[in-house]
């Protein structure tokens, strides 16, 4: 049975845009984002089948605003269509179908793109796929692998003249590690730790401190002196509002 127009009127409902589909799992694919530009996620599928519709919700954190979803490589030909509802800032539900009933091919590329805004709020940005729905020209779900992606903001990356971060030691550890850096004039300096999210998790230390180089162990726990999850967690540097920041990983 091919994919016919009553599949695609069934495949789109007004507030959710919701894929209706029967029959098992049938092929492996993977839906991807990547950051392709500085303010742009792009939504990448690898495909062993022939794909005909794809349904997918992208949050996005709370610091970032997530401007339509527009065609990318793989649906660039006017046949190909983008559903979009603006659930709100950080969260849009994408429907890709095509109204010439074409499916997109095996292979690897871009499906869609979004352009977004940062308010500078947070350090570290994320962008996450759910609600993932793709069909083959059958109407049948083909089984999905999920890839999320996470950066760290540009502000947060740059190494200023008056100190410099180095990479932790152990990395990857457990439980504790060592945090040193380097100040060339003395100063306030806090050390914070976030979680992958850009929640802060602990504040190691916030002190004046004198010029040369000096060393701080973090214990892996937080505030309320929990041990936290394995994962990665971001150092970060702050010395007369100048900021570094360092990527960690803890391993249980």
């Amino acid at each position: 049975m091919e994919l016919t127009t009553s599949h695609i009127k069934r495949a789109l409902t007004v507030a959710g845009f919701t894929i209706l589909l029967t029959g098992g799992l049938h092929a492996q694919a993977k839906l991807s984002l990547t950051k392709s530009a500085s303010n742009t996620v792009s939504v990448n599928l690898e495909n062993s089948v022939s794909v005909a519709a794809l349904q997918f919700t992208v949050n996005g954190s709370s610091n970032l605003t997530l401007n339509s979803a527009g065609k990318a490589g793989r649906t660039q030909d006017a046949s190909w269509q983008i559903h979009q509802h603006q659930v709100n800032d950080s969260t849009v539900n994408v429907v890709i179908l095509n109204a010439g009933l074409v499916n997109i091919p095996t292979g690897e590329g871009a499906v869609a793109e979004f352009s977004f805004s940062d308010n500078g709020s947070a350090h570290v940005s994320y962008a996450t796929l759910s609600r993932v729905v793709v069909a083959n020209q059958f109407a049948r779900k083909v089984s999905v692998e999920i890839s999320n992606v996470t950066w760290t903001n540009s502000i947060a990356q740059v190494e200023e003249k008056e100190f410099t971060l180095e990479q932790n030691y152990p990395n990857p550890f457990n439980p504790s590690t060592t945090i040193r850096y380097k100040l060339e004039q003395p100063g306030q300096v806090t050390l914070n730790i976030y979680d992958i999210t850009g929640r802060e998790v602990k504040r190691v230390m916030d002190q004046y401190t004198f010029a040369g180089t000096h060393s701080v162990t973090w214990n892996g726990r937080d505030e309320a002196g929990s041990q936290v999850a394995s994962g990665v967690y971001f150092a970060r540097l702050n010395m007369n509002g100048k900021f570094a920041t360092l990527k960690m990983n803890l391993t249980k």
